[in-house]
């Protein structure tokens, strides 16, 4: 049966067998981690998660401005509109 592409698949399985089991316990773990520190620090996270969001669209749109001041300068003019 170990000579077949099935019972290799399971003998890889078998011998994975404890790292598969450590990989749990730690996501596990890890788990319970993230719900403490959620239920302790809910709100501070939240506006972490806010300002980050703020940040990022802020960011996207300066970095869009520049890349069409270039756009601009390549071409001597706006674009029509359409899409690049």
């Amino acid at each position: 049966m170990k000579h077949t592409i099935g019972g290799k698949t399971i003998s890889d399985i078998m011998k994975a067998m404890t790292s598969i089991y450590v990989s749990i316990g730690t996501g596990f773990v890890y788990s319970l981690i993230l719900l403490y520190l959620m239920s302790a620090y809910a709100e501070a996270i939240s506006y972490i998660c806010i300002v980050l969001t703020g940040l990022g669209l802020f960011g996207g749109s300066i970095l869009c401005w520049f890349i069409r001041a270039d756009v601009i300068e390549e071409r001597g003019a706006p674009g029509s509109g359409t899409a690049i």
